[in-house]
């Protein structure tokens, strides 16, 4: 409960601007989803246990050269997640041209309940502030059973963004905003698993960062 009060008060009294940020599996992208954008930082975000501790989970990641990124997960006390993106496409919005930002990844790698082989795009909406992301998700492997992601996001002020998503591992919708704290700081509140547990969703709030290198 005190962690979600300091984000609270961060969303209240800092302002901000936008970055690309990691997601709590690591990748860039919205809440749990990776987009087809790149980004550089990470992470931090307590989390509540069923004894009614709480652990640490944090994530880092790092593009380079606008074409890959490396990024590393750690759930607490759980085995440290590696995930990998490679940018095929970069996404051009003009009045000549639209095409989506696409590309492929690997997620947690060397967790063989968990690893996941993943292709997504995402487009930015002509005449509007809105991002698209939509995906494929092979569990295990590219051979593994498919499944659908997508997620949305879009500004509500200058500082202030709602994010969306439909999590294609868990099969549950998460949902939440981000507050740009600073230039390279953003403080999150985000509901997790609205589809099965409805008002009994967790309720996971934490700080996401930027690097440049």
């Amino acid at each position: 409960m005190k962690y979600t009060l300091i984000a609270l008060l961060a969303l209240c009294l800092f302002p901000s601007f936008s970055l690309a940020r990691a997601t709590l599996r690591g990748p860039g992208g919205l809440i749990n989803m990776p987009t087809a954008y790149l980004s550089s930082g990470g992470t931090v975000a307590p989390q509540n246990l069923d004894n009614d501790s709480s652990e640490i989970v944090s994530s880092l990641n790092y593009s380079w050269k606008k074409t890959g990124e490396l990024a590393l997960q750690k759930p607490g006390k759980g085995e440290t997640g590696i995930s990998l993106k490679y940018q095929l496409t970069e996404d051009v919005n003009n009045k000549k041209d639209a095409t989506p930002a696409t590309a492929i990844g690997f997620l947690d790698m060397a967790n063989e309940n968990s690893k996941a082989f993943y292709g997504v795009m995402s487009a930015k909406a002509p005449e509007a502030p809105f991002v698209l992301h939509m995906g494929l998700i092979s569990e295990g492997s590219m051979m593994g059973k498919i499944r659908f992601m997508g997620g949305f996001e879009t500004p509500l002020s200058k500082q202030m963004m709602l994010l969306g998503e439909y999590d294609g591992m868990k099969r549950d919708i998460n949902s939440g905003f981000l507050y740009h704290v600073s230039q390279n700081i953003g403080s999150f509140i985000y509901l997790m698993d609205i589809k099965e547990s409805g008002l009994q969703s967790e309720v996971v709030s934490g700080f996401t960062f930027k690097m440049a290198f």
